[in-house]
């Protein structure tokens, strides 16, 4: 990535694959462990403080849409709070 671009988006990359990596583990964790503490941390994460940064990633994206590379992460960071309205809706009728 490095070669190819001039300003490659190393923090907005991190704040993307932390919070859909933090779902993963949250679904892993529920279907086959014991619910903790520390994995309610990293679900209070990932519903108020996760979704704040991928709207400011996605924002200082949008001004320098330079790659393939900024237009992915974009994508990703306008996806993740329609995608979290529909995991809450499933797990509201599901009860």
């Amino acid at each position: 990535m490095r070669k190819q671009l001039i300003n490659p988006p190393f923090l907005s990359l991190l704040w993307v694959i932390t919070s859909y990596g933090g779902w993963l583990m949250v679904l892993l964790t529920s279907l086959f462990w014991k619910w903790s503490g520390m994995a309610s941390l990293g679900m209070f994460y990932l519903l108020f403080a996760a979704p704040i940064l991928m709207l400011f990633t996605a924002m200082s994206i949008a001004r320098q849409q330079l790659s393939l590379y900024h237009r992915w992460i974009f994508r990703a960071s306008v996806a993740y709070l329609p995608l979290i309205g529909v995991l809450i809706l499933i797990a509201v009728l599901s009860k």
